[in-house]
This record gives C-alpha cells, structure tokens and sequence, in this order.
C-alpha cells in the first residue's frame, strides 16, 4: 500500500479556472480552511493516483453542483474524507477514556467523521439547485423581455447579469459562466448544455432545452 501510494501517479500542480480562483478565494476569507489547505493538498497529491475514474468522475460532478465549492478537487474530498475520520475516531477514543467504552465511541466518530465531507458536499449541492430552481423562473421572465425588446440571446443574458437583483445567487454565477464560455468562442448549445449539467433542476432544463430548439429550428427566441 505505502508502494502504491509513493508510485501512484500526482495530479497537475497549477491551480486554474474557476476552481483555482474559488480555492485561492477561499484561503483568503476562511482562516480555517487556510490553515487546513496544505494538509489537504499533501495528502491529494498522494490520493489521486489510487482514484478510479468512475469515483473522480462521480466526486467531480458532486463538485460541480455544489458550485465548485471552495475549488475542490475530487481528491481533496477523499483527503478529507480520511483527515475527518482520524479526527473523529480520536475525539472518540478520548471522549470513551473517560469511563465509557474506548472501541465503541471511537468507531461511532469515526464513521461519523468518514460521512461528513460527503454530507456536507451534498447538502451544498442541495442548497444550491434550490436555491437556482427558484430563481430561473424569474430569469425567464426578465429574459423573454429582452429577448421581445430586439437583443439577440447573448446580450439579453448579459442585460440580466448587469441589472438584475440575483447578483448574490448562484444563479447570477451559472449566467455569468455561461456569458464567458459564449466569449469564449463555445457553441450557444454546448455553453448552454453545460450550464444543464451544473444546475441539474426542471427550470433550467426548461430554459436550455427551449433555446436549443429555437435555434435547430430557426425560431425567434422571443417566440418561445
């Protein structure tokens, strides 16, 4: 096991994008979390190699549609999947040492602190389609004005961005992605598929599937 985890392959150093931008965020503004970061990232770098892509692939998405939250990589969450057991098993020898049971309070946190990371993964993900699901409604609305008022769909997304009141919702975030991957040069369809993809919830399936069928159809999107 020590051979595999020395051998195992390590993850790129560079910590780009969004997820390098949130995880540099982060440290500024979590003293914890800063403190905790180098641990973290030691222990990733010898984590990654043992992943299977079916488990990166599964804690990628589980990131992604927590928002990329604090620029997590998949192998950050195993890190703290195992950094949160430790910790959780020996609060509980401890706690058990003084006059309870040693063995029994030590697996009960530490299995607690095994689900931890993983709970609190999803509980943000959670959170966050909610919190999108309730918003994209009114975003339609705004969007169908702009859209009836002569602005084709990129700059009616941006009229959106620029004067909406959902600058504080991770809505505003999924549109801002959305406008820079347009910038980018991406397809209207992929930018749009994508933004499916990190906000898996029924209003946003709605707006990307309407837009792509106006566009394979050659219909006005103001006529949707």
């Amino acid at each position: 096991l020590c051979y595999a985890v020395v051998s195992a392959p390590q993850p790129p150093r560079e910590r780009l994008g969004l997820r390098g931008f949130k995880r540099a965020q982060s440290i500024r503004e979590n003293q914890a979390f800063a403190l905790l970061e180098p641990i973290m990232r030691f222990i990733s770098h010898r984590l990654y190699g043992l992943i299977t892509p079916s488990l990166h692939a599964k804690l990628d998405r589980q990131i992604m549609i927590a928002g990329d939250l604090a620029g997590l990589q998949p192998e950050d969450v195993l890190s703290l999947t195992l950094m949160s057991g430790i910790t959780g098993t020996s609060l509980g020898a401890l706690y058990g040492s003084r006059g309870g049971n040693v063995l029994v309070f030590a697996v009960i946190l530490g299995i607690a602190g095994l689900a931890l990371p993983h709970l609190l993964l999803s509980s943000a993900g959670e959170q966050r389609v909610r919190s999108i699901a309730s918003t994209t409604p009114a975003v339609i609305d705004l969007l169908a004005l702009c859209l009836g008022a002569g602005l084709d769909f990129p700059a009616a997304v941006r009229q959106v961005v620029d004067r909406s009141r959902i600058s504080d919702q991770p809505l505003h975030e999924e549109l801002r992605l959305l406008l820079q991957e347009l910038n980018l040069g991406r397809t209207r369809r992929k930018a749009l598929e994508q933004m499916a993809k990190r906000a898996p919830c029924d209003p946003v399936r709605d707006l990307v599937g309407a837009v792509v069928q106006a566009e394979e159809q050659g219909t006005p999107l103001a006529d949707v």
